[in-house]
C-alpha cells in the first residue's frame, strides 16, 4: 500500500510540465528513476501507462536538469517493459518534430519541435542504440528538409562513437547528397547550407574513430563514380552526387586538421594517393562547373593534411596522375579544367616544390616534368599568380651539381615557361639569359641544346640583343669543344631569326657576326668543327639569315656576292661552302634574291650551273643539291 501511494504521488507530481517548478519536477523523476530501479516488473507493468506519458512530457521540459533526469528513467523504464517505452515515446516526438518546424504547439503535451528535439537528444545520449534506427527512416526522408538535417546533426552530437549511429552514417549521408539538387533546383540555399553543415558534423564525428572513417570513405568512393557514358554537363543530379561527395572529403581533411596525414602514421595517411587520382580526375571534367569546382576544394584541403616532410614522396605519383588525366583529355581541349580555376595548380605546386628543393635526382626530375605539365596544361591567365612560385625554385638550382637529365629538364621547362607566360617572366629575363648562356657550356650535349631552345624562347622577350651577341661571338672565339661552339652557333642563329632582330641588332653586332661565319675570327672554326656536319650547316644558315636582316639591300647583296658565288677555279671544298651559303640564303632570305638586281640572279644561275660540272667531293655535291632543290 506504501509503495502504490508513493508512485501515486511520484505520477501525479510529474503530470504538470509547469507544476510545482523546476526543482519539484527534477525531483519527480528522480524518485521515478529510484522507484523504476527498486520495483519488480509485474508491479512496473501496472502502473507504466501512467509512467511512459509522464516520462514523454518530462523529456520535453524547458528545464535541462528535469529533461536528463526524465531521460535516465526512460532508460529504467525501457529495460524493464521492453520495445513498448519506444513506441509509445519516439513516434510522437517524431510526429511534433516534423510537423511543427514553426515552433507552434502539436497538441500532444504541448510539445513542440525545439522540445522534441531536445527529449530526442536526451534519449540518444542515454539509449542511442534502440532509438536511433527509429529516428533513421523519418529524418532521413528523400529530400531531407533543413530542420531535419539540423536535427541529424543536433542528434549525431550527442551519440558520438556509438555503434549503431556509425554503421548507419553512410547512409545518412547519401540521403543528404541526393537531397541537394531537388534543394538546389528550388532555390533554397538555406537548406543547402543546412544538409552541409549535418555533413559537416558527420564527418566530423567520423575523424574519431577509425571503422567509421573506413565506411565512409567507402561511401565517398562510390558517390563519386559515374558511368563511362554519363555526362555529367547533362546529369545535374548525378553532378550534385559527385560534388557533394567532394565537398563532404574537403570537410573531412579539415576535420583531421592540417599535417594529420604522416604517411605511414595516420589514417587518413593510407588514403592521400588513392583521393589524389580521384580528385585530379574529377578536376579534368570538361563543362561541368560544380564537380570540378568542388574536387579542387578537396584536392586543397587534402593537400595542406599531407607534412611537407612527406611531399616528395608524392611527386611520382602526382606526376604519373596528372600525365594519365591530361593525356585523356577531349580532343580540343587544351587545358585542364581544374587547373583553369583562381588557384587552380597551387595544391599541387608545394609538392613539386618541395620534391625539386629536397629530392633525389629522380624525385627532382620527375618535380621538373611535372611543373612542366602544369605550365603546358594551364590556361596562362590562371598561371599568373604562380609564375615567381614556379621560376623561382628552378632558377634558384639549376646552378647547383645535378646529373645532365635533370638540368635539361629544369631548362626546358624554364623555355616553357618563357613561351606560355611571357609577360609574366620580363622580370627574370637578367637570370634566366645568364643560366641559358652558361647552359651553352656545359659539357652534357642535351643540356647544351634544351640551353639553346630556352634562349631561343628567351631572345623574342629581350629589348637588346647587343650584349648577348657580343657575349655569344667572344664565346665562339673562346670555347675549344666542338659542342660548345655548336650550342653558340644554334644560339647566334636565334638571334638573327627572332622577329626583333632588324630592329635591335646595331651593325656592330651584325659585324660581329658575320666575323665569326665568314670572317675566319681567331678560334671560330677549328679543324674538328670544319669536319662536323652540324658545324657547316649552322653556320650557313646563320649566313643566310644574317643576309635578310642586314637593313641595307645593297650591303647583303655584296656579302652574297663575296661568300656564296661559285666563281670558276674554286676547289670543290670552296664550292661547297659558298652553295651551302647560297642554299641558305635561298632559304632564310628569299626576298633579297626576288627584290635584287639581274645580276645576283645571274651570278647565282652561274654558281649553279658551275656546281653542276661533276666532281669527286661529295661535300660538294651536297651542297649543290641543296641549293638546287
Amino acid at each position: 500500500a506504501l509503495a502504490d501511494t508513493t508512485t501515486t504521488s511520484v505520477v501525479v507530481g510529474g503530470s504538470s510540465n509547469g507544476g510545482g517548478g523546476g526543482s519539484i519536477r527534477h525531483g519527480v523523476f528522480i524518485g521515478l528513476s529510484e522507484i523504476l530501479r527498486s520495483a519488480g516488473r509485474v508491479y512496473i507493468d501496472v502502473y507504466a501507462d501512467a509512467m511512459i506519458p509522464l516520462v514523454r512530457r518530462g523529456l520535453c521540459d524547458d528545464d535541462v536538469m528535469v529533461r536528463e533526469a526524465a531521460a535516465t528513467a526512460f532508460n529504467s523504464l525501457q529495460q524493464t517493459v521492453g520495445p513498448r517505452v519506444i513506441d509509445l515515446v519516439v513516434p510522437p516526438l517524431l510526429s511534433a518534430l516534423t510537423t511543427t518546424t514553426d515552433g507552434s504547439s502539436s497538441g500532444l503535451d504541448g510539445i513542440n519541435a525545439e522540445n522534441a528535439l531536445e527529449a530526442l537528444r536526451e534519449l540518444m545520449a542515454v539509449r542511442a542504440n534502440v532509438v536511433f534506427p527509429v529516428l533513421i527512416p523519418t529524418l532521413t526522408k528523400v529530400p531531407v528538409t533543413a530542420f531535419n538535417a539540423r536535427a541529424l546533426a543536433s542528434l549525431i552530437q550527442v551519440s558520438v562513437g556509438n555503434n549503431t549511429l556509425s554503421k548507419r552514417l553512410p547512409q545518412i549521408l547519401l540521403s543528404l547528397f541526393d537531397s541537394m539538387p531537388v534543394h538546389h533546383a528550388a532555390g533554397d540555399s538555406g537548406a543547402e547550407a543546412a544538409l552541409r553543415e549535418t555533413v559537416r558534423v558527420i564527418v566530423a564525428s567520423a575523424s574519431q574513430d577509425e571503422d567509421t572513417l573506413e565506411a565512409l570513405m567507402m561511401q565517398f568512393r562510390e558517390s563519386v563514380k559515374y558511368g563511362e557514358n554519363v555526362d555529367l554537363a547533362a546529369s545535374p543530379k548525378v553532378a550534385s552526387r559527385v560534388a557533394e561527395a567532394c565537398l563532404a572529403f574537403e570537410a573531412m581533411c579539415l576535420a583531421f586538421g592540417p599535417n594529420s596525414a604522416a604517411r605511414g602514421r595516420s589514417v587518413l595517411g593510407s588514403h592521400v594517393t588513392d583521393w589524389l587520382r580521384i580528385l585530379i580526375e574529377l578536376m579534368a571534367v570538361v563543362d561541368c562547373e560544380v564537380v570540378v569546382q568542388a574536387s579542387w576544394s578537396a584536392l586543397d584541403a587534402l593537400c595542406k593534411t599531407v607534412p611537407k616532410e612527406d611531399f616528395d614522396g608524392y611527386v611520382g605519383p602526382v606526376s604519373r596522375i596528372v600525365q594519365s588525366v591530361t593525356d585523356a583529355l577531349p580532343a580540343g581541349v587544351r587545358t585542364l579544367p581544374g587547373f583553369n580555376l583562381a588557384k587552380g595548380v597551387g595544391p599541387l605546386l608545394p609538392i613539386y616544390s618541395q620534391g625539386l628543393l629536397a629530392g633525389s635526382a629522380d624525385t627532382k626530375e620527375r618535380a621538373v616534368r611535372g611543373m612542366a605539365r602544369l605550365v603546358r596544361f594551364t590556361d596562362p591567365a590562371a598561371l599568373r599568380p604562380f609564375a615567381t612560385a614556379i621560376t623561382g625554385p628552378l632558377i634558384r638550382i639549376v646552378g647547383d651539381r645535378h646529373p645532365a637529365n635533370v638540368k635539361a629538364a629544369i631548362l626546358s621547362t624554364l623555355g616553357l615557361l618563357l613561351t606560355q607566360i611571357s609577360a609574366l617572366m620580363r622580370p627574370f629575363l637578367p637570370q634566366l639569359q645568364r643560366t641559358f648562356v652558361r647552359g651553352l657550356t656545359e659539357a652534357d650535349d642535351i643540356v647544351r641544346q634544351r640551353a639553346a631552345a630556352a634562349l631561343a624562347a628567351l631572345i623574342p622577350l629581350q629589348p637588346r640583343l647587343d650584349p648577348l651577341v657580343a657575349e655569344l661571338t667572344t664565346g665562339l672565339r673562346q670555347a675549344s669543344d666542338v659542342g660548345m661552339k655548336i650550342a653558340m652557333m644554334r644560339a647566334v642563329l636565334a638571334v638573327i631569326r627572332a622577329p626583333n632582330a632588324a630592329g635591335s641588332l646595331s651593325p656592330a653586332s651584325m659585324q660581329a657576326i658575320e666575323l665569326v661565319v665568314v670572317g675566319n675570327a681567331d678560334g671560330v672554326e677549328t679543324s674538328a668543327c670544319a669536319a662536323d656536319p652540324r658545324w657547316r650547316s649552322l653556320r650557313s644558315s646563320v649566313f643566310g639569315a644574317l643576309c635578310g636582316v642586314i637593313p641595307e639591300e645593297a650591303a647583303a647583296t655584296r656579302l652574297v656576292l663575296q661568300n656564296a658565288v661559285v666563281e670558276e677555279g674554286d676547289e670543290a671544298l670552296v664550292q661547297a661552302a659558298k652553295l651551302s651559303y647560297l642554299a641558305a640564303v635561298l632559304a632564310e632570305a628569299p626576298q633579297l634574291v626576288n627584290a635584287s638586281g639581274a645580276d645576283l640572279r645571274e651570278k647565282i644561275a652561274a654558281s649553279v650551273a658551275i656546281a653542276l660540272t661533276p666532281s669527286g667531293d661529295i661535300h660538294q655535291a651536297q651542297a649543290m643539291l641543296q641549293a638546287v632543290l
